[in-house]
């Protein structure tokens, strides 16, 4: 799971444009502990995780789950992303939770049910 972990935390930072210095000021550690990780020569910890989320702004979990941490969620399509969207609803103040739900009423009866099926 580790080298998995390393593989996917190498393609984020690529698709950040991200160096390893840069991953590791944004998430509070050392340069030396985020090539450590990379380069498959350390495992990961809780408080490596919490840096990567904070640092790539996304909840713990999402970082524990990839890290392995934490159980895979069952395979279904964009569960991450769900995880993701619950996580950030939850945050939200009850009238921003209103008008996120208005919307995709909004969305969901303008680009789902009104579809014509194929």
């Amino acid at each position: 799971m580790v080298n998995d972990f390393a593989t996917w935390l190498n393609s984020e930072l690529e698709r950040r444009r991200w160096t390893g210095a840069d991953l590791a000021e944004r998430a509070g550690t050392t340069s030396a502990t985020v090539s450590n990780v990379l380069n498959r020569k350390r495992g990961v910890g809780l408080d490596f995780c919490n840096g990567v989320a904070l640092a790539f702004g996304v909840p713990p979990e999402v970082i524990y789950r990839r890290a392995g941490l934490l159980p895979a969620l069952p395979d279904e399509p964009d569960h991450e992303q769900f995880q993701l969207l619950t996580d950030y609803y939850n945050r939200l103040p009850s009238h921003i939770r209103e008008e996120l739900i208005e919307y995709a009423v909004f969305k969901y009866e303008r680009e789902v049910k009104e579809r014509p099926v194929e």
